[in-house]
């Protein structure tokens, strides 16, 4: 008989550790789901900034583009002399190596207006000049 309740307390106490064993594995998967939407959420995070930088890098080469325009334009007409427009129009238009290229365009006679419109990627920005 005691050979029974033995066995027996044996066999509830194999019982009751498994059913903690299962528990902890439940554990175990939950915080490991856990960490890995964290860590999917974190790496959607950082690619979201980090094509926002390129976007922004992209939007600044357009409109250094723009600028580089305008200055080429004061350069012709201060340094070199050349005769402000006489009609509205295209004046120059140029692109560079990097992709990135400009075009400048009379838009006002009297006062004279130019504003040279820069693109980069699909990025346009334009800068304006009157005098």
């Amino acid at each position: 008989m005691m050979n029974k309740k033995i066995v027996q307390g044996k066999i509830q106490a194999i019982k009751k550790n498994s059913k903690k064993e299962g528990s902890a594995l439940i554990m175990t998967v939950l915080l490991l789901s856990s960490m890995i939407a964290v860590v999917f959420i974190f790496t959607d995070f950082i690619n979201a900034s980090l094509e926002s930088s390129k976007s922004s890098q992209d939007s600044i080469q357009s409109y250094y583009a723009a600028e580089a325009g305008i200055e080429k334009f004061l350069y012709n007409t201060l340094v070199n002399d050349t005769e402000l427009p006489s009609e509205l129009g295209e004046i120059d238009s140029d692109s560079f190596d990097s992709g990135a290229s400009y075009s400048v365009r009379s838009v006002q006679l009297s006062p004279t207006r130019i504003k040279s419109f820069g693109s980069y990627n699909g990025f346009s920005r334009s800068v304006e000049l009157d005098f």
